[in-house]
């Protein structure tokens, strides 16, 4: 019921994470101090040292496409703009040929024609829009001219280049994972493999050298991983943790974060995607410590990719769309930290002030913090306190007597309770109900050994323990920390040995 409205992958499945949450902190570190915020007034400033590229269209569009082999039909330009893909134009192609004109011109980004019979064909829309493209549908990479455009020429060029070295390269690397390191074979291959990276190494950087200011050099270097840092133990090992460490601080430095045009491309939310829910681990601390990190890049120097970067992961991990234990401290963390009003520059005073009071109703039960104590009534009329309760662990349950999901967790809290008597105790808060329904569900499902408590105001509850829907379960343990929440029964006893583990 609801309340209110080989290497890298190896390290990365840390489902449910330590308390310290990752660093972003590389072994050696480097200067990264982002500059000084200067938002002010709700109005977004780039720092001076900075030259913010827009996504301005120019004064005129006009693209000639000729395909040799496809079928008459419509065509849409579908271009990308944050998280979504949406419609830019349409047009008809007859006898092979289409065209796209507009005054101005498009977006600067990336764009793909889709065909009446699904095929794509790709582009980049950058400062030049006046050119030509010539193809043959069942050979798009190979046969495709442009004239006019040095974005799609370098691009074509490159997927060309690519295609060819990417099943040499793919080859040798599955070699090289039969083989021991340190071996006469091992260190062959690995050498091949060097040399074919170098080798597209410099490819790229001869074709970012004809256009450095281009959309397709700012494209394709944003879309490089960074190179696996030679990390060593003191015995001479590679250091794997160091690594991965070393490759999240590493991440974006190949992005150019002043290009809003990057925006309109793949590039950004896939990288967004991947730092976030690939390379960091799926706890609330590591995702706030690669939050905080990612944010500094941003924050005071790029406005848009801080909006950007803040909502993205405030909505992706709000506590009703995440199974995230704790998804709370994601959201308490960006609210506090980035969604004020010195820097939310695109929300107003009272969508502030509503967010800064939910993060403020989430902040005081989040896990690792002293689990709050209520005081309210029982059946009887007496007061009843958690902290008075003398079980090494409590269950915080908070239910409603009609809700469906309550009616099939209850029965199974009672029992794992009963089995556990003297060990675990539940103080169970009623909500959203009245005083009738509420003792004849105490009644009806036999809870008379748990503390019962309602309070139909719901002041005594107000700001402690945080409900987004019902049932909702916290666990304390002997310090009355808070060491599990977002709960399921079943989960409760795991939660309990590893808490007693580790003592």
């Amino acid at each position: 019921m609801r309340i209110m409205s080989f290497l890298i992958i190896a390290l990365l499945v840390m489902a449910c994470g330590p308390k310290e949450g990752i660093s972003n902190k590389p072994p050696t570190p480097t200067n990264t101090s982002p500059n000084t915020a200067i938002i002010t007034n709700g109005t977004p400033t780039a720092a001076s040292s900075e030259t913010i590229i827009e996504t301005t269209p120019p004064a005129k569009a006009d693209i000639q496409v000729e395909v040799s082999g496809m079928e008459d039909g419509p065509v849409l330009l579908i271009g990308y703009f944050e998280t979504e893909q949406y419609r830019a134009d349409s047009a008809y192609l007859k006898s092979g040929k289409i065209r796209f004109k507009k005054s101005p011109g498009y977006d600067q980004g990336y764009y793909f024609l889709y065909f009446a019979n699904r095929a794509t064909f790709q582009l980049l829309l950058g400062e030049d829009q006046e050119f030509s493209v010539k193809t043959t549908a069942n050979d798009w990479l190979f046969s495709t001219e442009i004239n006019g455009s040095l974005d799609n020429k370098l691009f074509y060029e490159n997927l060309r280049f690519q295609t060819d070295l990417s099943p040499r390269f793919q080859e040798v690397t599955q070699q090289l994972q039969g083989q021991t390191p340190g071996t006469d074979a091992y260190n062959m291959l690995k050498g091949k493999q060097d040399q074919l990276a170098q080798e597209r190494n410099n490819h790229l950087e001869s074709l970012y050298a004809q256009a450095p200011k281009s959309l397709f050099t700012s494209f394709k270097r944003a879309g490089q991983n960074p190179d696996l840092r030679d990390l060593r133990t003191a015995d001479g090992q590679v250091d794997e943790q160091a690594q991965l460490v070393a490759y999240r601080y590493d991440f974006w430095e190949n992005v150019d974060l002043a290009d809003k045009r990057l925006a309109r491309t793949p590039v950004i939310i896939n990288k967004l995607k991947r730092y976030i829910t690939e390379l960091t681990p799926q706890n609330a601390d590591s995702i706030n410590a690669a939050t905080n990190f990612l944010v500094s890049k941003v924050d005071g120097r790029y406005p848009y990719y801080f909006k950007f970067f803040t909502n993205w992961i405030a909505l992706n991990y709000q506590p009703t769309k995440t199974t995230l234990m704790d998804a709370e401290a994601v959201t308490v963390n960006i609210v506090k930290n980035y969604f004020t009003n010195e820097k939310a520059f695109w929300a107003d005073a009272a969508t502030v002030q509503g967010l800064q009071q939910r993060a403020m109703e989430m902040g005081n039960s989040l896990v690792h913090q002293k689990g709050p104590d209520v005081v309210s009534t029982d059946p009887q009329g007496k007061t009843r306190s958690i902290y008075e309760m003398k079980e090494p662990y409590i269950v915080v349950y908070m239910y409603n007597p009609e809700c469906e999901h309550c009616q099939e967790e209850t029965p199974i809290l009672k029992a794992f309770a009963d089995q556990n008597k003297g060990k675990v105790g539940v103080f169970a808060i009623a909500l959203d109900t009245d005083d009738t329904k509420w003792r004849n569900y105490i009644a009806k499902v036999g809870m008379q050994k748990f503390v019962n408590v309602y309070d139909p105001t719901n002041r005594s509850i107000y700001a402690k323990y945080y409900v987004d829907k019902t049932p909702e379960m916290y666990v304390l343990n002997r310090d009355r920390v808070i060491i599990g929440k977002n709960l399921k029964t079943d989960q409760v006893a795991q939660l309990i040995a590893m808490d007693e583990a580790a003592r």
